[in-house]
Protein backbone atom coordinates (compact mmCIF):
# COMPACT_ATOMS: atom_id res chain seq x y z
CA UNK A 1 0.00 0.00 0.00
CA UNK A 2 1.09 3.55 -0.64
CA UNK A 3 2.60 5.54 2.18
CA UNK A 4 0.79 8.74 3.10
CA UNK A 5 3.63 10.79 1.61
CA UNK A 6 3.42 8.89 -1.69
CA UNK A 7 -0.37 9.17 -1.68
CA UNK A 8 -0.38 12.94 -1.27
CA UNK A 9 2.15 13.32 -4.09
CA UNK A 10 -0.36 11.80 -6.47
CA UNK A 11 -3.21 13.88 -7.95
CA UNK A 12 -5.93 11.89 -6.18
CA UNK A 13 -4.18 12.06 -2.81
CA UNK A 14 -3.67 15.80 -3.11
CA UNK A 15 -7.28 16.28 -4.24
CA UNK A 16 -8.59 14.31 -1.25
CA UNK A 17 -6.44 16.38 1.10
CA UNK A 18 -7.59 19.66 -0.47
CA UNK A 19 -11.23 18.62 -0.22
CA UNK A 20 -10.79 17.77 3.44
CA UNK A 21 -9.06 21.09 4.15
CA UNK A 22 -11.69 23.10 2.29
CA UNK A 23 -14.71 21.55 3.94
CA UNK A 24 -13.28 21.21 7.43
CA UNK A 25 -12.43 24.92 7.32
CA UNK A 26 -15.94 25.81 6.11
CA UNK A 27 -17.77 23.55 8.53
CA UNK A 28 -15.65 24.60 11.51
CA UNK A 29 -16.11 28.28 10.66
CA UNK A 30 -19.91 27.94 10.60
CA UNK A 31 -20.14 25.63 13.62
CA UNK A 32 -22.26 27.14 16.43
CA UNK A 33 -20.45 28.24 19.60
CA UNK A 34 -22.60 26.04 21.82
CA UNK A 35 -25.90 24.16 22.02
CA UNK A 36 -28.22 24.68 19.07
CA UNK A 37 -31.56 23.44 17.77
CA UNK A 38 -30.80 24.50 14.22
CA UNK A 39 -30.77 21.92 11.41
CA UNK A 40 -32.78 19.43 13.44
CA UNK A 41 -30.15 19.27 16.20
CA UNK A 42 -32.72 18.98 19.00
CA UNK A 43 -30.58 16.32 20.72
CA UNK A 44 -27.45 18.48 20.89
CA UNK A 45 -27.90 19.42 24.57
CA UNK A 46 -28.51 15.81 25.59
CA UNK A 47 -25.58 14.48 23.57
CA UNK A 48 -23.20 17.17 24.86
CA UNK A 49 -24.23 16.39 28.44
CA UNK A 50 -23.92 12.64 27.92
CA UNK A 51 -20.42 13.06 26.49
CA UNK A 52 -19.38 15.46 29.25
CA UNK A 53 -20.63 13.23 32.10
CA UNK A 54 -19.96 9.76 30.68
CA UNK A 55 -23.72 9.32 30.38
CA UNK A 56 -26.11 7.13 28.40
CA UNK A 57 -28.14 9.00 25.76
CA UNK A 58 -31.59 8.03 24.48
CA UNK A 59 -31.87 4.67 22.71
CA UNK A 60 -29.83 3.13 21.28
CA UNK A 61 -27.44 4.94 23.64
CA UNK A 62 -24.88 6.05 21.00
CA UNK A 63 -21.82 4.60 22.76
CA UNK A 64 -19.57 5.15 19.75
CA UNK A 65 -20.56 8.80 19.47
CA UNK A 66 -19.98 9.34 23.19
CA UNK A 67 -16.52 7.75 23.16
CA UNK A 68 -15.46 9.63 20.02
CA UNK A 69 -16.87 12.78 21.61
CA UNK A 70 -14.66 12.29 24.67
CA UNK A 71 -11.63 12.26 22.38
CA UNK A 72 -12.64 15.54 20.74
CA UNK A 73 -13.39 16.99 24.15
CA UNK A 74 -9.72 16.43 24.99
CA UNK A 75 -8.17 17.70 21.76
CA UNK A 76 -10.32 20.78 21.10
CA UNK A 77 -11.31 23.89 23.04
CA UNK A 78 -14.46 25.85 23.78
CA UNK A 79 -17.95 25.00 24.92
CA UNK A 80 -18.56 21.21 25.14
CA UNK A 81 -21.26 21.41 22.45
CA UNK A 82 -18.93 23.40 20.19
CA UNK A 83 -16.30 20.69 20.51
CA UNK A 84 -18.84 18.14 19.32
CA UNK A 85 -19.73 20.45 16.43
CA UNK A 86 -16.04 20.44 15.50
CA UNK A 87 -16.14 16.64 15.60
CA UNK A 88 -19.02 16.74 13.13
CA UNK A 89 -17.01 19.15 10.97
CA UNK A 90 -14.01 16.81 11.02
CA UNK A 91 -15.90 13.63 10.15
CA UNK A 92 -18.07 15.47 7.64
CA UNK A 93 -14.94 16.67 5.82
CA UNK A 94 -13.43 13.17 5.94
CA UNK A 95 -16.66 11.79 4.47
CA UNK A 96 -16.44 14.28 1.58
CA UNK A 97 -12.86 13.17 0.84
CA UNK A 98 -13.81 9.50 1.03
CA UNK A 99 -16.78 10.16 -1.27
CA UNK A 100 -14.29 11.50 -3.79
CA UNK A 101 -12.08 8.41 -3.42
CA UNK A 102 -15.04 6.03 -3.80
CA UNK A 103 -16.27 7.99 -6.82
CA UNK A 104 -12.78 7.73 -8.30
CA UNK A 105 -12.74 3.96 -7.79
CA UNK A 106 -16.10 3.61 -9.53
CA UNK A 107 -15.10 5.89 -12.41
CA UNK A 108 -11.83 4.00 -12.91
CA UNK A 109 -13.75 0.74 -13.09
CA UNK A 110 -16.58 2.01 -15.29
CA UNK A 111 -14.46 4.00 -17.73
CA UNK A 112 -11.21 1.97 -17.62
CA UNK A 113 -9.16 5.06 -16.81
CA UNK A 114 -6.71 3.02 -14.75
CA UNK A 115 -5.94 0.78 -17.74
CA UNK A 116 -5.55 3.77 -20.03
CA UNK A 117 -3.11 5.45 -17.64
CA UNK A 118 -1.13 2.22 -17.22
CA UNK A 119 -0.95 1.72 -20.99
CA UNK A 120 0.27 5.29 -21.43
CA UNK A 121 2.97 4.76 -18.80
CA UNK A 122 4.02 1.43 -20.36
CA UNK A 123 4.29 3.02 -23.79
CA UNK A 124 6.18 5.92 -22.19
CA UNK A 125 3.79 8.37 -23.74
CA UNK A 126 3.87 11.70 -21.93
CA UNK A 127 0.59 12.55 -20.28
CA UNK A 128 -0.67 16.06 -20.82
CA UNK A 129 -1.79 17.99 -17.77
CA UNK A 130 -5.36 17.79 -19.06
CA UNK A 131 -5.31 14.01 -19.52
CA UNK A 132 -3.87 13.61 -16.02
CA UNK A 133 -6.53 15.79 -14.41
CA UNK A 134 -9.66 14.64 -16.26
CA UNK A 135 -9.94 11.34 -14.30
CA UNK A 136 -10.04 13.36 -11.06
CA UNK A 137 -12.67 15.90 -12.16
CA UNK A 138 -15.84 13.78 -12.11
CA UNK A 139 -15.16 12.29 -8.66
CA UNK A 140 -14.17 15.70 -7.29
CA UNK A 141 -17.38 17.17 -8.67
CA UNK A 142 -19.42 14.45 -6.96
CA UNK A 143 -17.66 15.16 -3.66
CA UNK A 144 -18.31 18.90 -3.99
CA UNK A 145 -21.98 18.16 -4.62
CA UNK A 146 -22.15 16.21 -1.36
CA UNK A 147 -20.16 18.77 0.62
CA UNK A 148 -22.46 21.64 -0.37
CA UNK A 149 -25.75 19.72 -0.21
CA UNK A 150 -28.02 21.42 2.36
CA UNK A 151 -28.81 18.32 4.43
CA UNK A 152 -25.20 17.20 4.67
CA UNK A 153 -23.86 20.69 5.39
CA UNK A 154 -26.51 21.20 8.06
CA UNK A 155 -25.41 18.08 9.94
CA UNK A 156 -21.68 18.68 9.48
CA UNK A 157 -21.80 21.85 11.61
CA UNK A 158 -23.92 20.77 14.61
CA UNK A 159 -23.43 18.41 17.59
CA UNK A 160 -25.25 15.42 16.09
CA UNK A 161 -24.55 11.81 15.11
CA UNK A 162 -25.09 12.04 11.35
CA UNK A 163 -21.71 13.35 10.19
CA UNK A 164 -20.02 10.53 12.08
CA UNK A 165 -22.46 8.11 10.44
CA UNK A 166 -21.47 9.52 7.04
CA UNK A 167 -17.85 8.77 7.89
CA UNK A 168 -18.66 5.13 8.62
CA UNK A 169 -20.75 4.88 5.44
CA UNK A 170 -18.00 6.21 3.18
CA UNK A 171 -15.13 4.44 4.96
CA UNK A 172 -16.81 1.03 4.73
CA UNK A 173 -17.76 1.63 1.09
CA UNK A 174 -14.18 2.58 0.23
CA UNK A 175 -12.74 -0.46 2.02
CA UNK A 176 -15.12 -2.90 0.32
CA UNK A 177 -14.91 -1.40 -3.16
CA UNK A 178 -11.15 -0.77 -3.17
CA UNK A 179 -10.71 -4.42 -2.17
CA UNK A 180 -13.22 -5.83 -4.65
CA UNK A 181 -12.04 -3.71 -7.59
CA UNK A 182 -8.36 -4.47 -7.01
CA UNK A 183 -7.13 -6.07 -10.23
CA UNK A 184 -4.35 -8.04 -8.51
CA UNK A 185 -5.74 -11.30 -7.01
CA UNK A 186 -2.63 -11.78 -4.86
CA UNK A 187 -2.95 -8.33 -3.28
CA UNK A 188 -6.68 -8.84 -2.79
CA UNK A 189 -6.07 -12.19 -1.10
CA UNK A 190 -3.66 -10.67 1.43
CA UNK A 191 -5.74 -7.58 2.12
CA UNK A 192 -7.28 -6.98 5.55
CA UNK A 193 -9.78 -4.46 4.21
CA UNK A 194 -12.84 -6.75 4.58
CA UNK A 195 -11.80 -7.36 8.19
CA UNK A 196 -11.46 -3.63 8.84
CA UNK A 197 -14.80 -2.99 7.11
CA UNK A 198 -16.47 -5.54 9.39
CA UNK A 199 -14.94 -3.88 12.46
CA UNK A 200 -16.05 -0.41 11.36
CA UNK A 201 -19.53 -1.72 10.65
CA UNK A 202 -19.82 -3.04 14.20
CA UNK A 203 -18.38 0.17 15.64
CA UNK A 204 -20.62 2.29 13.43
CA UNK A 205 -23.71 0.44 14.64
CA UNK A 206 -22.89 1.97 18.01
CA UNK A 207 -23.52 5.36 16.42
CA UNK A 208 -26.61 5.00 14.19
CA UNK A 209 -28.61 2.03 12.94
CA UNK A 210 -29.24 3.48 9.46
CA UNK A 211 -25.69 2.39 8.69
CA UNK A 212 -27.07 -1.14 8.27
CA UNK A 213 -29.59 -0.03 5.61
CA UNK A 214 -26.71 1.34 3.57
CA UNK A 215 -24.06 -1.33 4.16
CA UNK A 216 -25.95 -4.62 3.96
CA UNK A 217 -26.93 -4.57 0.23
CA UNK A 218 -23.40 -3.48 -0.78
CA UNK A 219 -21.68 -5.96 1.55
CA UNK A 220 -23.88 -8.85 0.42
CA UNK A 221 -23.10 -8.22 -3.25
CA UNK A 222 -19.36 -7.64 -2.76
CA UNK A 223 -18.75 -10.47 -0.29
CA UNK A 224 -21.09 -13.00 -1.93
CA UNK A 225 -19.42 -12.56 -5.30
CA UNK A 226 -15.97 -12.75 -3.74
CA UNK A 227 -16.86 -15.89 -1.80
CA UNK A 228 -17.45 -17.80 -5.04
CA UNK A 229 -13.72 -17.64 -5.72
CA UNK A 230 -12.85 -18.49 -2.10
CA UNK A 231 -10.28 -16.80 0.10
CA UNK A 232 -12.60 -14.86 2.41
CA UNK A 233 -11.67 -15.11 6.08
CA UNK A 234 -15.23 -15.31 7.39
CA UNK A 235 -14.18 -16.17 10.94
CA UNK A 236 -11.83 -13.19 11.09
CA UNK A 237 -14.55 -10.92 9.75
CA UNK A 238 -17.01 -12.19 12.33
CA UNK A 239 -14.42 -11.47 15.00
CA UNK A 240 -13.91 -7.96 13.64
CA UNK A 241 -17.68 -7.35 13.66
CA UNK A 242 -17.96 -8.63 17.23
CA UNK A 243 -15.05 -6.44 18.32
CA UNK A 244 -16.76 -3.38 16.85
CA UNK A 245 -20.10 -4.24 18.46
CA UNK A 246 -18.31 -4.62 21.81
CA UNK A 247 -18.57 -0.82 22.07
CA UNK A 248 -22.01 -1.48 23.58
CA UNK A 249 -20.26 -2.73 26.73
CA UNK A 250 -19.95 0.97 27.52
CA UNK A 251 -23.69 1.25 28.23
CA UNK A 252 -24.00 -0.98 31.33
CA UNK A 253 -20.66 0.25 32.68
CA UNK A 254 -21.67 3.90 32.34
CA UNK A 255 -25.23 3.32 33.56
CA UNK A 256 -23.95 1.65 36.72
CA UNK A 257 -22.25 4.93 37.69
CA UNK A 258 -25.68 6.65 37.71
CA UNK A 259 -24.70 9.62 35.51
CA UNK A 260 -27.05 12.63 35.08
CA UNK A 261 -28.09 11.35 31.63
CA UNK A 262 -29.04 7.70 32.05
CA UNK A 263 -31.86 6.54 29.82
CA UNK A 264 -33.41 3.19 30.74
CA UNK A 265 -30.72 2.09 33.23
CA UNK A 266 -28.70 -0.16 30.93
CA UNK A 267 -26.93 -1.66 33.95
CA UNK A 268 -29.79 -4.20 34.06
CA UNK A 269 -30.44 -6.73 31.31
CA UNK A 270 -33.95 -5.45 30.64
CA UNK A 271 -32.70 -1.86 30.57
CA UNK A 272 -29.85 -2.81 28.23
CA UNK A 273 -32.20 -4.56 25.80
CA UNK A 274 -34.62 -1.62 25.98
CA UNK A 275 -31.73 0.61 24.93
CA UNK A 276 -30.13 -1.38 22.13
CA UNK A 277 -33.47 -2.35 20.58
CA UNK A 278 -34.55 1.30 20.34
CA UNK A 279 -37.75 0.26 22.10
CA UNK A 280 -39.41 3.70 22.48
CA UNK A 281 -38.97 4.49 18.78
CA UNK A 282 -39.98 1.24 17.13
CA UNK A 283 -43.49 2.53 16.45
CA UNK A 284 -41.99 5.54 14.62
CA UNK A 285 -40.83 3.27 11.77
CA UNK A 286 -43.42 3.50 8.98
CA UNK A 287 -45.59 5.32 11.51
CA UNK A 288 -46.75 8.07 9.14
CA UNK A 289 -50.53 8.33 8.97
CA UNK A 290 -52.11 7.58 5.61
CA UNK A 291 -53.58 11.08 5.46
CA UNK A 292 -50.13 12.67 5.10
CA UNK A 293 -48.37 10.06 2.95
CA UNK A 294 -48.74 12.21 -0.15
CA UNK A 295 -47.22 15.21 1.65
CA UNK A 296 -44.25 13.14 2.84
CA UNK A 297 -43.57 11.82 -0.67
CA UNK A 298 -43.72 15.33 -2.12
CA UNK A 299 -41.36 16.51 0.62
CA UNK A 300 -38.93 13.69 -0.24
CA UNK A 301 -38.97 14.67 -3.91
CA UNK A 302 -38.36 18.32 -3.07
CA UNK A 303 -35.47 17.50 -0.76
CA UNK A 304 -33.78 15.28 -3.34
CA UNK A 305 -34.01 18.06 -5.93
CA UNK A 306 -32.67 20.53 -3.36
CA UNK A 307 -29.58 18.37 -2.76
CA UNK A 308 -28.61 17.88 -6.40
CA UNK A 309 -30.41 20.57 -8.41
CA UNK A 310 -31.92 19.72 -11.81
CA UNK A 311 -28.59 19.30 -13.61
CA UNK A 312 -27.27 17.13 -10.81
CA UNK A 313 -30.27 14.84 -11.07
CA UNK A 314 -29.70 14.39 -14.80
CA UNK A 315 -26.02 13.67 -14.22
CA UNK A 316 -26.95 11.24 -11.47
CA UNK A 317 -29.30 9.31 -13.75
CA UNK A 318 -26.59 9.24 -16.43
CA UNK A 319 -24.03 7.96 -13.91
CA UNK A 320 -26.42 5.32 -12.52
CA UNK A 321 -27.02 4.11 -16.08
CA UNK A 322 -23.27 3.82 -16.75
CA UNK A 323 -22.75 1.97 -13.46
CA UNK A 324 -25.62 -0.39 -14.37
CA UNK A 325 -24.02 -1.06 -17.75
CA UNK A 326 -20.72 -1.87 -16.01
CA UNK A 327 -21.98 -4.04 -13.14
CA UNK A 328 -25.69 -4.65 -12.59
CA UNK A 329 -25.19 -6.31 -9.23
CA UNK A 330 -23.20 -3.41 -7.83
CA UNK A 331 -25.55 -0.83 -9.32
CA UNK A 332 -28.53 -2.77 -8.00
CA UNK A 333 -27.07 -2.79 -4.48
CA UNK A 334 -26.64 0.99 -4.50
CA UNK A 335 -30.14 1.52 -5.91
CA UNK A 336 -31.61 -0.79 -3.25
CA UNK A 337 -29.83 1.15 -0.50
CA UNK A 338 -30.98 4.47 -1.96
CA UNK A 339 -34.61 3.32 -2.15
CA UNK A 340 -34.59 1.71 1.32
CA UNK A 341 -33.06 4.80 2.92
CA UNK A 342 -35.58 7.03 1.14
CA UNK A 343 -38.50 4.92 2.36
CA UNK A 344 -37.16 4.86 5.91
CA UNK A 345 -36.64 8.63 5.98
CA UNK A 346 -39.99 9.39 4.35
CA UNK A 347 -42.16 7.23 6.59
CA UNK A 348 -40.33 7.61 9.91
CA UNK A 349 -42.68 9.80 11.89
CA UNK A 350 -40.51 12.65 13.17
CA UNK A 351 -40.15 16.16 11.75
CA UNK A 352 -36.38 15.78 11.25
CA UNK A 353 -36.36 12.31 9.66
CA UNK A 354 -35.00 13.87 6.47
CA UNK A 355 -31.51 13.64 7.99
CA UNK A 356 -31.69 9.86 7.45
CA UNK A 357 -31.31 10.65 3.74
CA UNK A 358 -27.62 11.52 4.10
CA UNK A 359 -26.33 8.06 3.07
CA UNK A 360 -28.69 8.23 0.07
CA UNK A 361 -27.23 11.64 -0.82
CA UNK A 362 -23.77 10.05 -0.69
CA UNK A 363 -24.91 7.40 -3.19
CA UNK A 364 -26.31 10.17 -5.37
CA UNK A 365 -22.92 11.92 -5.25
CA UNK A 366 -21.30 8.73 -6.63
CA UNK A 367 -23.81 8.63 -9.47
CA UNK A 368 -23.15 12.31 -10.22
CA UNK A 369 -19.39 11.65 -10.23
CA UNK A 370 -19.88 8.91 -12.84
CA UNK A 371 -22.24 11.06 -14.93
CA UNK A 372 -19.89 14.05 -14.93
CA UNK A 373 -16.95 11.79 -15.73
CA UNK A 374 -18.83 10.31 -18.68
CA UNK A 375 -19.26 13.79 -20.18
CA UNK A 376 -15.66 14.82 -19.51
CA UNK A 377 -14.24 11.59 -20.94
CA UNK A 378 -16.17 12.15 -24.17
CA UNK A 379 -14.86 15.70 -24.46
CA UNK A 380 -11.28 14.61 -23.71
CA UNK A 381 -11.51 11.85 -26.35
CA UNK A 382 -12.96 14.12 -29.01
CA UNK A 383 -11.09 15.15 -32.14
CA UNK A 384 -10.77 18.78 -31.06
CA UNK A 385 -7.34 20.38 -31.04
CA UNK A 386 -5.58 20.79 -27.70
CA UNK A 387 -6.66 24.38 -27.07
CA UNK A 388 -10.32 23.76 -27.92
CA UNK A 389 -10.35 20.53 -25.93
CA UNK A 390 -8.91 22.28 -22.86
CA UNK A 391 -11.39 25.13 -23.22
CA UNK A 392 -14.28 22.66 -23.55
CA UNK A 393 -13.27 20.69 -20.45
CA UNK A 394 -12.71 23.82 -18.37
CA UNK A 395 -16.00 25.32 -19.58
CA UNK A 396 -17.91 22.12 -18.80
CA UNK A 397 -16.43 21.88 -15.30
CA UNK A 398 -17.18 25.55 -14.60
CA UNK A 399 -20.76 25.22 -15.85
CA UNK A 400 -21.40 22.08 -13.81
CA UNK A 401 -19.88 23.65 -10.69
CA UNK A 402 -22.09 26.70 -11.13
CA UNK A 403 -25.24 24.67 -11.78
CA UNK A 404 -24.93 22.11 -8.97
CA UNK A 405 -22.79 22.71 -5.82
CA UNK A 406 -22.53 26.49 -6.17
CA UNK A 407 -26.22 26.81 -6.95
CA UNK A 408 -26.96 24.88 -3.75
CA UNK A 409 -24.71 27.29 -1.88
CA UNK A 410 -26.49 30.31 -3.37
CA UNK A 411 -30.04 28.97 -2.96
CA UNK A 412 -29.61 27.84 0.61
CA UNK A 413 -27.05 30.34 1.88
CA UNK A 414 -29.44 31.41 4.62
CA UNK A 415 -29.57 27.87 5.98
CA UNK A 416 -25.82 27.17 6.00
Amino acid sequence: MESLLQLFRRPHGLTALLLFGLFFSLYAFFAPPGITWENGAADSAELATAVRTWGVAHPPGYPTYILFGKVFELISAGDPAHRLALMSAFFGAVAVSLTYLVGRLLCQAVFNTRKEQAASEQAKEPQTRLSALVPEMGPAFGALTLGFSPIFWGQAIVPEVYALNAFFVTAIAWLLLSWRLDSDPATRGRSKRPLLAAFLFGLGMGNHFTLAIFVLPLAVVVLWRASRSGGLAWLEMAGGLALGLAVYIYLPIAAAQNPPVNWGDASTFSGFMWQVSGNPYQTYIFGVQSSIVDDRIVDWMKRIVDQFQGVGLMLGLLGAWRLWAFDRWLAGATVLSFVALSLYATFYITPDSYVFLIPAVIIGAWYIAAGAQYLLQHIAASGLDKAKKTASVVGTVAALALLVPLLSLIRFSGEY
